[in-house]
Parts: C-alpha cells; structure tokens; sequence
C-alpha cells in the first residue's frame, strides 16, 4: 500500500522502515509532537510514527485509501479532500509529503497549498521526493527506458509531472517566518532518488529548533 511496488521502485518492509527512521532522526522529532501528512495515502508512511504513539493525521484525495487508514489506525484523523482545501487552523508539530507535490496540477496550485502549509505547521514541513528540473530530460529518459511503451502510457499518460527548482521553494518560505534547508533525495529501492531533492523548512521562532 505504500504506492512503491512498480518496475520503477521497489520497496521492502525494512527498506521502508529505514527510509522512515531516517526522517525522524532528521526532524528530531520529540516526544508528544503531533504528525501530519498531506497526501497520506493508506497511511504507510505514517504508520512507523503510530506504532511509536504519536499523534497522526492526514489528508488524501482517494477515498479508498482514505478507508483503508481508518481501518488501519484505531487513533488519528484521515479525511478524504484536495491539498488546497487543508484546514491551516487545525495545526501540527512536524508536516510531510511524500513523493506527492509533483503530481499537483501547476505551481499555482502548489504555492496555494504550501500558504496553508505554513499556517498548519508549528514547527516544520519537510517535503520529499521532488523532481529537479536541473535533470528533466534525464528523468524522462530513464523512466522510459525503465518501462515498456504499454506500461509507459499505463502510468503516465495525461498525467503531467511538476519539476521544480530549489529556488522556488525559497521563494515560498520568504515572509513566512521559515528558513529552508535542501537534502539529496535517499530512498532505498527507489532509483530515481538521483534524480530529485528534499526540502526542509523550519520555523524560526520555535525555540527547539
């Protein structure tokens, strides 16, 4: 369920947990800080976090994975809805994506969600997996040589991938109180890391930073 099963990544159980693992080291997530995700899916991302008692929610646009985490998670909130409909007023510790912000339909519409964002988090959003433009053609290329021309229509046809700049995401956090810092994109099983970065952003005045 956590959407990585394809001839272009492959995920194990352990590989997955490590990916996780290494985000909440990175984060220095604390003890009763409450976790959001925005394109949460079934909740695999999330559920390493549940398992260690934190507060967890998210938001995702299909319904049957937004069932199946309710399903899954005896506590936490999971709502079905767009990523530019988000509540900012209903606000917690740590936010993340995954691998989601490049399928939004344009960077308006990314720039809207991200203004939410910023009013939800308290303290930081970290958003990874994103597409660097600076290697477009190269992402093209090894997804098409990667897949047969069948399965190359099946996954991406009329779906349009966003592909950003670093620049644009400091551009984001200006006035908004957030510094940002950019990792190298480290997912095990997931070739196509090379290819995209993480970004962090911090809120300034929040004292544990």
């Amino acid at each position: 369920m956590n959407g990585f099963d394809s001839p272009l990544g492959s995920m194990n159980e352990n590989d997955w947990r490590l990916f996780v693992g290494s985000l909440y080291e990175r984060l220095n997530i604390r003890e009763n800080e409450s976790i959001f995700e925005l394109g949460c899916g079934a909740g695999s991302f999330l559920y390493p976090f549940y398992e260690k008692g934190f507060d967890v929610a998210g938001i995702d646009f299909s319904e049957k994975l937004i069932e199946k985490a309710n399903e899954v998670f005896k506590k936490g909130c999971f709502e079905v809805g767009e990523a530019n409909s988000l509540n900012p007023n209903k606000q917690y510790d740590v936010i993340f994506s995954n691998h989601v912000i490049h399928y939004f339909e344009s960077q308006e519409y990314t720039s809207q969600t991200f203004n939410l964002l910023f009013k939800k988090a308290r303290r930081s959003i970290y958003i990874s997996g994103i597409p660097d433009i600076n290697f477009k053609k190269e992402q093209e290329k090894y997804r098409k040589d990667s897949l047969s021309e069948k399965e190359y229509q099946n996954k991406y046809k009329g779906l349009d991938i966003l592909y950003f700049d670093k620049k644009w995401f400091i551009d984001q956090a200006k006035s908004k109180n957030f510094t940002v810092e950019f990792y190298n994109h480290e997912m095990p099983g997931f070739a196509q890391s090379k290819f995209r970065f993480d970004c962090h952003f911090k809120k300034i005045n929040n004292k544990i930073l």
